[in-house]
């Protein structure tokens, strides 16, 4: 016994709709292909961002430490020198009492 295939007569119109929707499938398949690469790329760049804006963050924070521990030593530094001066000026004073 043969297999014969009944064939159900299709309209060419109807044929050319399943190509378009068929050309339309793959157009959208394409279109989220690249929108989850795009996605993929933005969350990888949020995350290098973040990165960086942490690491920024905390160059500045240790640059704030270092430039407050360096301000301090010269105030200490000028203070001192300042102790000095008032120490030889009253010094100078007192010799000049003395002389007087």
């Amino acid at each position: 016994m043969s297999q014969q295939t009944s064939r159900i007569p299709v309209s060419q119109s109807l044929l050319e709709l399943f190509d378009t929707v068929r050309k339309q499938a793959e157009q959208y398949s394409a279109v989220y292909e690249t929108l989850l690469r795009k996605a993929y790329e933005l969350d990888r760049l949020r995350a290098t961002s973040y990165q960086e804006f942490d690491q920024l963050k905390h160059s500045i924070e240790d640059l704030k430490a270092s430039l407050r521990t360096a301000v301090e030593e010269e105030l200490e530094q000028f203070r001192s020198h300042v102790a000095q001066v008032d120490r030889i000026y009253g010094e100078l004073d007192a010799i000049a009492q003395l002389r007087d």
